[in-house]
């Protein structure tokens, strides 16, 4: 990051995985005689990729306050007809919840997930964080690689919907902080049965480090 007297503190993260290999799909059934039978499927080379960008900057005018904006996306398959899966596996990139949300938590895979975010320092021991997401798929599919959702997409539209978050962590002493979270997820046009639905959710964590 840099600091200019005039414009703020600016940081820019960036981020960019690739994944190569092999992938072997069995289905594996119990027998009436209590043996497990083992069937090799089908066998697929991976060609994935994913990329991500952070900004944060703090203004001169307002030292205590953070504008964050994210971007990142992950490659789909588009064609499941060949014998390359060229959908991203997460490594790094998965679990940074700055780039993905609190709520739905969906893999980075056949995705692209844009944020606008806030950080408010209001108290030296305390700080209010506010996020909101946008999520598409990348090729519509009527399966997610992973989510806190039970409900898959249609694979009708792109648009898996929006999330917005705000989470307060309140130090409460050394090594230890409370942390307060409220997240609601709208379903978008790829739910084709809930369009518009919401999901809520509501956390209390403490950490301590030892």
């Amino acid at each position: 990051g840099f600091d200019l007297a005039s414009v703020g503190r600016i940081e820019i993260e960036l981020h960019g995985a690739r994944v190569r290999g092999r992938e072997t799909l069995y289905d594996i059934e119990e027998t009436d005689d209590g043996l497990v039978e083992v069937e090799e499927l089908e066998r697929y080379r991976v060609r994935g990729s994913a990329s991500g960008a952070l900004l944060r900057w703090r203004p001169a005018l307002a030292r205590q306050i953070t504008l964050i904006a994210g971007k990142a996306r992950a490659s789909g398959d588009d064609n499941l007809d060949d014998s390359t899966d060229r959908s991203f596996r997460p490594t790094g990139l998965q679990g940074d919840n700055e780039s993905l949300g609190e709520l739905f938590q969906v893999e980075l895979s056949n995705l692209e997930v844009a944020m606008l975010g806030l950080d408010w320092r209001f108290n030296q021991n305390a700080l209010l964080s506010l996020r909101r997401f946008h999520y598409r798929q990348r090729y519509a599919s009527d399966e997610l690689r992973d989510s806190m959702l039970e409900t898959d997409p249609s694979g009708i539209s792109r648009a898996l919907g929006q999330e917005t978050d705000l989470v307060i962590k309140l130090e409460s002493g050394k090594g230890s902080e409370w942390i307060f979270k409220l997240a609601e997820f709208e379903a978008g046009r790829a739910f084709a049965n809930r369009p518009g639905e919401t999901v809520s959710f509501v956390g209390i964590e403490y950490d301590i480090e030892f």
